[in-house]
């Protein structure tokens, strides 16, 4: 006889409950306890699960899934909402849950707090759902009974259904429903995308996961749900069990195939059920390897830093030395340079530049010109510009224009108004002519803040620039 003393996971299902380890599966009274580490598939006693979609923050989702279950009469007074998997598009959210009646959640939690070893409470939703991604799904079967998650183009998509019995009649029956349903959720994804221009979708990749069933009774269901649904179908069993009476007898002449390994791998304490201090307590304890490899990397990073460091100060010594010779060099440069007298005609060449640079003259070229240019616009054309020099008189600017053909003296008018604003005093060279025939000459002056006068030569030596047609 074997009596299963150390198991890797406890499943509850309805009011049954089953001891599981790598090799058996065996019934057990309810609420047992081990002295080792394990995991509970629970189904909370068949509490309701289901995918609502709501309006409204995320972190109300809880309050909102309890107030419509109620509002159904799926459960009747308080109860705990957990959540398996939750998104949020376009302000909406779409939320997987199970509703757990406060009374069964108080004794199920109460139990694995008694525990000895920490006791990871994972629903058998949460298990559906973990991992699988746009176009996937999963089928867990438990005997008689089967759920079916799935994540397809219209969003998520969950259905379980119960056999009357173990027979093969009633079950083939609960795996045709369940397969329909599937069908109809791919179907109506592939439906809302025709108006994208594609009406067919890929086949739904399914896992097909029994925790423990008949292999001939298996394959003849696995079958049955891939002709009804049309869905590409992975059969994910990794083992065997030999199902044990309470004594410990083999309860079947065979073995029935699991995918519990393969389930086991695929969750973790992220889709568990405890308390907080409970998931961390978990968490921490799952975590010592890899803590310890962690401090042994940062400790060997910590002695390879000290090592840069002292490198990189060696460095930067040697470094510094080196900038502090050629600073002592520059210096001694910088004296003779000093030392040296300017070379002949110095002082013309920066004469020359300071009045490019409108120093000595009060003109910048590159300012008189664009303000001229602005001003001209595409009405007036430039002719000539260049610079007047009167003894007694400020330096001053002429340019002779003309009007382009078929447009109106009046922008003579608007010409001038826009070198007044440009900071220049502009007058006719002749008066009498005032400037309102087709070609015209224009002396500027600019404003007087400050006055610039400029005692030269009585001979006038314009410097003439051809301005921008």
């Amino acid at each position: 006889m074997i009596q299963i003393t150390k198991p890797i996971a406890v499943l509850h299902m309805s009011e049954k409950w089953f001891a599981m380890d790598a090799k058996n599966i065996q019934p057990v009274a309810a609420y047992p306890k081990y002295a080792n580490a394990l995991a509970v598939i629970e189904t909370f006693e068949d509490s309701p699960s289901g995918v609502v979609r709501l309006q409204g923050k995320s972190e109300h989702a809880a309050a909102l899934i309890e107030r419509n279950v109620r509002a159904q009469g799926l459960v009747d007074g308080e109860s705990r909402i957990l959540i398996h998997r939750q998104r949020t598009t376009a302000g909406a959210m779409e939320v997987f849950f199970t509703a757990v009646p406060l009374p069964v959640w108080q004794a199920v939690s109460e139990w694995s707090q008694q525990q000895r070893d920490h006791c990871m409470i994972i629903p058998l939703a949460a298990i559906a759902s973990s991992g699988i991604v746009q176009g996937q799904g999963r089928v867990i079967r438990c005997g008689a009974n089967l759920i079916y998650f799935a994540d397809t183009k219209d969003g998520y998509y969950y259905a379980s259904v119960a056999a009357y019995s173990n027979a093969a009649d009633d079950v083939d029956i609960a795996v045709r429903a369940l397969a329909q349903q599937a069908a109809d959720s791919h179907r109506g994804a592939a439906g809302g995308q025709s108006n994208e221009g594609d009406a067919t979708l890929a086949a739904l990749h399914v896992f097909w996961c029994p925790l423990y069933a008949d292999a001939v009774d298996d394959e003849r269901a696995r079958r049955l749900f891939v002709e009804v649904s049309n869905c590409r179908l992975e059969d994910c069993s990794q083992g065997t069990l030999l199902p044990l009476d309470f004594d410990g007898r083999a309860a079947m002449a065979g073995a029935q195939k699991t995918a519990l390994p393969y389930l086991m791998k695929s969750v973790g304490i992220r889709n568990a059920a405890n308390t907080g201090w409970q998931r961390f307590a978990a968490l921490a304890e799952s975590s010592v390897p890899v803590s310890a490899a962690v401090t042994a990397v940062f400790a060997a990073g910590l002695i390879a830093v000290g090592v840069y460091q002292h490198t990189a100060a060696a460095a930067l010594n040697a470094s510094t030395n080196a900038k502090n010779e050629r600073s002592i060099q520059q210096e001694q440069t910088s004296r003779q340079i000093d030392a040296k007298q300017p070379p002949e005609g110095y002082e013309a060449t920066q004469a020359f530049v300071n009045a490019l640079g409108g120093s000595i003259t009060g003109y910048n070229p590159n300012e008189v010109t664009t303000a001229i240019r602005r001003a001209a616009g595409a009405e007036i054309r430039i002719l000539r510009v260049r610079m007047e020099n009167i003894p007694g008189k400020p330096l001053s600017i002429l340019f002779d224009g003309a009007l382009r053909a078929k447009v109106d003296a009046s922008a003579i008018t608007s010409f001038l108004l826009a070198l007044r604003r440009a900071g220049y005093i502009v007058t006719p060279l002749d008066p009498a002519d005032g400037g309102q025939t087709g070609n015209f000459t224009y002396r500027m002056v600019r404003l007087p803040s400050p006055a610039i006068t400029q005692t030269t030569p009585s001979t006038p030596t314009p410097s003439e620039s051809k301005a921008a047609r």
